[in-house]
């Protein structure tokens, strides 16, 4: 029951380590980044599941928060990534001619994400696609599914934006 980490002899940085209703939960550090920040919008995952509806928020925000803490994007906040998220479904549906991708551009974001949340048996999946919006080319792309409570979906976002910053140069 007990965790002991000790400051070893060329070991830079340790993983995170989460403790959660008895289990560990190992977090590893990001690779050291040296490259530009870029802006990022990240929308709020979909999910078809009417269970999932109300974690959609909850999830995003947890998507957000990381992707701020990994040092790697300037991320958008959530009134204005709301607001054109609303501009690109508008557009989708054929509401709007045209300009969706070009609002975006005007308001200074390269990447964007876009997810899904859904249930596959009993485990709990979250995709995760980071885009380019100039080209609309996902660029990155990444997968976690676990079994896991409710409590613990900050994990899988956690996960999956690991994933994605980890690839990114």
């Amino acid at each position: 029951g007990k965790i002991y980490i000790y400051k070893c002899r060329g070991v830079g940085r340790f993983p995170r380590v989460v403790l959660r209703g008895g289990r560990i939960f190992k977090v590893p550090p990001l690779p050291p980044f040296t490259g530009k920040k870029t802006n990022l919008a990240v929308f709020p995952v979909k999910t078809d599941d009417p269970n999932l509806k109300s974690l959609v928020r909850p999830v995003t925000d947890a998507l957000r928060m990381e992707f701020v803490n990994s040092d790697r994007f300037n991320v958008i906040d959530r009134e204005n990534v709301e607001r054109i998220a609303a501009e690109v479904r508008a557009c989708q549906a054929g509401y709007l001619e045209s300009g969706c991708r070009e609002e975006m551009q005007i308001q200074g974001i390269q990447y964007m994400t876009t997810g899904s949340l859904s249930r596959m048996g009993k485990k709990t999946v979250l995709n995760l696609q980071l885009t380019e919006v100039a080209t609309g080319r996902i660029t990155h792309s990444a997968t976690e599914q676990a079994i896991i409570t409710e409590e613990d979906l900050d994990l899988l976002a956690r996960s999956v934006v690991y994933q994605i910053c980890a690839s990114i140069r």
